[in-house]
C-alpha cells in the first residue's frame, strides 16, 4: 500500500522571497551547464559562487542511469519533490510530465493518492519506496529492497531508484534553503503553443537513455569518508557523479572541517545512521574532541567546546532532515548574518549532501 501521510499540493507551499540576489554565472560555469545540460538550471545564479556545490547541481540535473526507466525516475522527482515541499522543484517537474504527455488528471492522482494512479503496480511500488526514501521515518530496509526484486526490479535499478530519490533531495533542499523563486514561465510552458510544439522534441531527449562519460576518480580518493555508500552503488554512473560531489564537498575549503563534520553528524543522528553516525565520530575523534565530548553536542546541539557560530549551524543542521519550508527559511536568513554568502553556500551544500548520505545508506549490506 502506498504512503498516504499528507504531503502539501503546490498551491500549498508557503514560499519566502530569495536568500539573497542572483549572480551572473562565471563563463566557465555557464559553458559547463550548456554543455551538460542544454540549459542553464535557474538554481546556479543562485550558487555560483560555490563551485563544487554548482558543479554537484549540474550533475544531480544529469540523471545518469543506466538501469533505471528514465520516465519512471522522473515521477520519483515528482513524488520526492512534493514531500520535500520545494515550491521550486515540485512545480517545474509538474511542468516537465505534463511535457511528457501526462494530463491534470493523473498528475492529481499521483499527488493525492499514489495507490490510484493509473499505472502498474511495480511502478507504485518504486515511487512508495523512492517517498519512504525521502521521509526517512523509518528509512526503508532489506524487506523493502527484496520486495522491489519480486516485482522484477535488479539490484542495479534499486540502487539507482535510492540514489534518484536522494539526489533529488539535494536539489530540494538547495533551492528550498536558498528560496529559489519558481519557475513560473517553464510551469506555464505545457499548456502555451511554443510548449505544444516542442512537446514532442523535449520528451524524446528525457526518455532517452544517455552515454555518460565517466571522470577519473579523484587523486584524493583514498581520503574522502563515505566511500562504501558510494561503492554501495555498484557499477552505475551514479556512483561515479557521487564520488566526484563527495570529494569536491570535502576538499573544498569554503568552512572548517571540524564545522562540516558537525553538520554531518546532526544530520546523521537525527536520521539514526549507524554507519554515518560511527564515521562522523571517528573523524571527530581524530580532530580535537573527545568521543563524549562528540555525544554531547550530537544529543544538546551545543557544547562548551563550540564556537557560537558551530552551535547556530547545530540547530540548523537538525532542521534541514524534516522541515517545512517557511521554518528553514527563515532559519537560514538568521544564520545568514553571521556567515558570508560563500561560507552560506557551504552550509546548505553539507547539509544538502549530508541528508542525501545518511539516507542512501540503507543500501549497506
Amino acid at each position: 500500500m502506498a504512503l498516504e501521510t499528507f504531503a502539501p499540493l503546490l498551491e500549498q507551499i508557503e514560499w519566502s522571497e530569495p536568500l539573497f540576489p542572483p549572480t551572473p554565472l562565471p563563463p566557465a560555469l555557464e559553458k559547463e551547464a550548456r554543455k551538460a545540460l542544454g540549459s542553464v538550471p535557474p538554481c546556479l545564479e543562485y550558487t555560483a559562487e560555490s563551485l563544487w556545490l554548482s558543479q554537484a547541481v549540474i550533475r544531480l540535473s544529469q540523471n545518469p542511469f543506466a538501469h533505471l526507466d528514465p520516465t519512471l525516475a522522473q515521477l520519483v522527482i515528482l513524488v520526492v519533490s512534493q514531500d520535500n515541499s520545494c515550491r521550486h522543484c515540485y512545480g517545474a517537474q509538474r511542468a516537465l510530465l505534463k511535457i511528457l504527455g501526462y494530463s491534470e488528471k493523473q498528475i492529481l492522482k499521483l499527488e493525492h493518492h499514489l495507490h490510484l494512479a493509473d499505472l502498474a503496480e511495480r511502478e507504485k511500488a518504486a515511487l512508495d519506496f523512492a517517498r519512504q526514501i525521502s521521509r526517512a521515518n523509518p528509512r526503508p530496509a532489506r524487506p523493502e529492497r527484496e520486495a522491489l526484486m519480486r516485482l522484477g526490479y535488479s539490484q542495479e535499478a534499486i540502487a539507482e531508484l535510492a540514489y534518484c530519490a536522494t539526489s533529488c533531495c539535494i536539489i530540494n533542499r538547495i533551492a528550498t534553503m536558498l528560496a529559489v523563486p519558481p519557475m513560473r514561465s517553464f510551469e506555464k510552458l505545457p499548456e502555451s503553443l511554443m510548449g505544444r510544439l516542442m512537446r514532442p522534441l523535449i520528451a524524446r531527449s528525457i526518455r532517452r537513455k544517455g552515454i555518460f562519460e565517466l571522470p577519473e576518480p579523484p587523486a584524493a580518493a583514498g581520503d574522502i569518508p563515505f566511500l562504501p555508500l558510494i561503492t554501495a552503488l555498484g557499477t552505475s554512473p551514479c556512483a561515479h557523479v557521487l564520488h566526484r560531489i563527495v570529494a569536491d564537498a570535502w576538499t573544498s575549503p569554503g568552512l572548517p572541517r571540524r564545522a562540516r563534520l558537525l553538520l554531518f553528524g546532526v544530520i546523521a543522528c537525527a536520521l539514526n545512521c549507524p554507519y554515518s553516525g560511527a564515521e562522523i565520530c571517528r573523524l571527530l575523534e581524530s580532530m580535537d574532541l573527545t568521543r563524549e565530548e562528540v555525544e554531547q553536542v550530537f544529543a544538546n546541539l551545543t557544547s562548551p567546546r563550540l564556537d557560537p557560530l558551530e552551535v547556530k549551524l547545530m540547530g540548523l543542521a537538525r532542521e534541514t532532515v524534516r522541515y517545512r519550508p517557511e521554518k528553514i527559511q527563515k532559519l537560514m536568513r538568521e544564520v545568514a548574518g553571521n556567515l558570508s554568502r560563500a561560507q552560506l553556500l557551504e552550509v546548505v551544500g553539507v547539509c544538502a549532501l549530508g541528508n542525501a548520505l545518511c539516507r542512501l545508506s540503507f543500501l549497506l549490506p
